[in-house]
């Protein structure tokens, strides 16, 4: 979901829309009710860790304990009506603010993670759809082996259980799909909602006129064009199909060997003299306690790549300089743990149409007759408006570097030379090893069109414009032990003087989409950054204050590549360097950001990820 939207729907006072499940059986609710030990302890319970739980409770030998700093949902409707989103009074952030950012006018931003059991899943923009093939065999490239393209197609697939449209609404709406492409038999439900506004035709032949086309299916590994992406939608119920309802709801009503224990703040991995991770302490948030309990097999965290690094570091994983500072005992000296944090910033170019088509997503804040018609008709035949998530949408498009300026080579060229020391001074010799490998890899897709470098989402004025592959490296650091204290979370967007640069095209491209025929007669005034910001100068000193860092995509730091090269976890087993027993399995591991919104790859890295742990356990 767009990280900082403004206007949002507010709850209905007439009552829940849709049914609730059943009581579920195996729910865990305090330390006391847990098991002596587990054969695997999961550390977060968001879309990794509940798809790996999921896949290793198949076995009914493998007894699993989830545990899940946040709560369970109620099923409510904020949750799974998408057009009931409000993420302005969800209850499932956590509480989290970045450092102030250097390069977007020393702001601070809230960090937009999810605490609850499915994660982000619970409260995202539900958009299901993968990245290029050139950003997954790119992983490869970088070090990780036996992770590309390839290797992950038949995950997505076992992730997905695709419906389609029906051909006479696809015609109309310009929907594309290739069945081949998607999976059939998934836990996760994909469809696409059975309603969209009128302006989103005007959205696609504009592109049209830029040259930008309509894939087949972005799904085949071209990841680019203007198109709609399938949403996580169930086609019967039009509710979300989210990593509590798939993955827990589905599994625990038949098995007493998979338990979720909300609530529970990961504080520390157990190590023993051997180095090998026996167990985890964490501290229950409703009690104030701290408890311990034992892993037989393994320890897996999916905490996510703000959180992963963080418990890392206070067990003693990370780089012995920093350890050392806050007198932490140093188990394995992983200096790469916690940089190369990665994101999607995201600038928010603001439009308001004078002869707007109605009916239009404001129309649902503005006009109460359509929005209470709307809302009945949602109620009564899952039809409708809100089957699409509030104020977002599942219509983007997605442009490569040279589609978008004629300064594309000269950009790559000015990209290639600069100089990663001066931008990162605190960075270890093995990251810029790293760095420099990612950004040999970036520019060379780049230049050849492989990847796309912007996404612009649509449903309106309101236009996100993101930055699909930044050369900005954040990090994730500790400056304390003391329990459930906040990670350090410096993004440290606009650090490379290339983002910026890409912004400024980015900006131009777009204006140059609003004057296309298609949209021109809706007559647009840019509102932010404003007409009258033109010269490079005005974008360097406008644009960061409207830049974000965030699109609600954080990855990428504790690396699945050689450590010589700013790796914190091997490839082929997912373990972390120098110690036993301890895996990672969400997107922390990845070695660079790939250009889609998340969701669709921390599913299938997840799925692979439990095939690896079984096929280590012979399970």
């Amino acid at each position: 979901m767009f990280a900082a939207l403004i206007i949002f729907l507010t709850a209905f006072a007439n009552g829940a829309l849709c049914a609730r499940s059943p009581q579920l059986r195996n729910i865990v609710q305090r330390a006391e009710d847990l098991q002596a030990d587990y054969d695997f302890i999961v550390v977060g319970g968001g879309a990794s860790g509940l798809t790996v739980a999921d896949r290793l409770t198949e076995n009914p030998n493998a007894s699993v304990l989830v545990l899940e700093y946040g709560s369970f949902d109620s099923h409510e409707d904020a949750v799974l009506v998408p057009g009931l989103l409000n993420l302005t009074s969800t209850p499932y952030w956590f509480n989290l603010t970045s450092t102030p950012q250097l390069h977007l006018q020393n702001r601070s931003f809230q960090v937009t993670i999810a605490a609850a059991v499915g994660g982000g899943t619970c409260i995202n923009g539900m958009l299901f759809h993968r990245g290029a093939r050139a950003d997954y065999d790119a992983w490869e490239e970088l070090g990780a082996k036996g992770w590309n393209w390839d290797s992950l197609l038949p995950y997505f697939y076992k992730s997905e259980n695709f419906t389609p449209t029906s051909s006479q609404f696809a015609d109309e709406w310009e929907i594309k799909f290739d069945k081949d492409v998607h999976g059939s038999q998934g836990p996760i439900q994909a469809s696409y909602p059975p309603y969209q506004f009128p302006v989103v035709k005007n959205f696609f032949h504009a592109f049209h006129g830029l040259g930008i086309p309509t894939p087949r299916d972005p799904n085949d590994g071209s990841a680019q064009g203007v198109f709609w992406a399938p949403s996580t939608l169930d086609p019967e119920t039009k509710t979300r199909s989210y990593a509590r309802v798939a993955h827990y709801d589905r599994a625990v009503q038949q098995r007493s060997n998979y338990h979720v224990l909300p609530m529970a703040a990961v504080t520390k991995i157990m190590l023993d003299d051997h180095k090998r991770a026996t167990g985890v302490e964490y501290l229950a948030r409703n009690t104030g306690k701290t408890h311990t309990i034992c892993a037989k097999k393994e320890v897996i965290l999916a905490a996510g790549a703000v959180h992963t690094p963080q418990i890392l570091m206070l067990s003693g994983i990370g780089d012995p300089k920093d350890l050392a500072s806050l007198d932490i005992n140093i188990v394995s000296e992983l200096p790469a743990v916690g940089h190369n944090f990665q994101d999607h910033p995201t600038m928010f170019f603001i439009n308001q149409f004078q002869n707007d088509l109605t009916p239009n997503a404001d129309d649902l804040v503005r006009n109460k007759t359509f929005r209470d018609e709307q809302l009945a008709l949602y109620r009564n035949q899952r039809q409708g408006a809100f089957t699409i998530v509030a104020n977002g949408g599942n219509t983007v498009a997605f442009v490569p570097l040279p589609n978008i300026t004629a300064s594309a080579a000269s950009i790559i060229t000015s990209a290639a030379a600069e100089n990663l020391t001066q931008l990162y001074p605190d960075a270890p010799p093995s990251v810029f090893q790293g760095y420099r490998a990612q950004r040999s890899s970036l520019l060379q897709n780049a230049r050849e069109s492989r990847i796309a470098i912007q996404e612009t989402a649509f449903n309106g004025g309101f236009m996100p414009l993101t930055l699909l592959h930044p050369l900005s490296r954040g990090r994730i650091s500790i400056n304390t032990t003391t329990h459930l204290a906040p990670p350090l979370v410096d993004y440290r967007t606009l650090s490379s003087p290339t983002d910026l640069a890409i912004f400024r095209e980015i900006l131009r491209f777009n204006r140059k989409l609003l004057l296309q025929v298609p949209l021109a007669p809706l007559q647009p005034i840019e509102l932010v950054p404003g007409s009258n910001v033109t010269s490079e100068t005005d974008m360097d000193n406008v644009l960061p204050g409207i830049v974000g860092p965030t699109f609600q995509h954080p990855c990428c730091t504790c690396p699945m590549v050689a450590r010589e090269n700013g790796g914190v976890v091997n490839p082929e087993t997912l373990e972390v360097y120098g110690v036993y027993g301890l895996s990672i399995v969400d997107a922390s591991l990845w070695p660079l950001i790939p250009g889609a919104h998340l969701m669709g790859s921390v599913y299938a890295v997840a799925e692979r990820a439990a095939d690896l742990i079984k096929e280590r356990w012979n399970m």
